[in-house]
């Protein structure tokens, strides 16, 4: 019983795992976002670089003397499209890099 549940659990983890690659793409002038999982199948989103408005690092999250919860994102907003997020940060250098 606890084997199969193991098993199940490792399954679970297999397919929920996603490995994201944001690529900016001169000669074609988009933006593509790549989801690819363990097993190799992929997800990509293309955006066109002339919808991109702006770049930026959001800061959200509260820190606090008991409460920690700070984060950082960084979105891409669009013309016609909603925002995007690229990435989710818990340190700061890594945002800014």
């Amino acid at each position: 019983m606890i084997v199969s549940l193991m098993i199940v659990l490792a399954f679970a983890f297999f397919f929920a795992g996603k490995i994201e690659s944001i690529i900016i793409d001169k000669k074609k002038k988009e933006l593509q976002h790549w989801k690819t999982t363990l097993i190799c199948t992929k997800e990509s989103l293309k955006f066109p670089l002339s919808e991109v408005i702006d770049v930026r690092p959001i800061k959200t999250g509260h820190s606090g003397v008991n409460v920690y919860t700070l984060h950082y994102k960084i979105m891409v907003e669009f013309r016609t499209l909603p925002p995007f997020k690229i990435t989710e940060t818990s340190k700061e250098e890594k945002c800014i890099k």
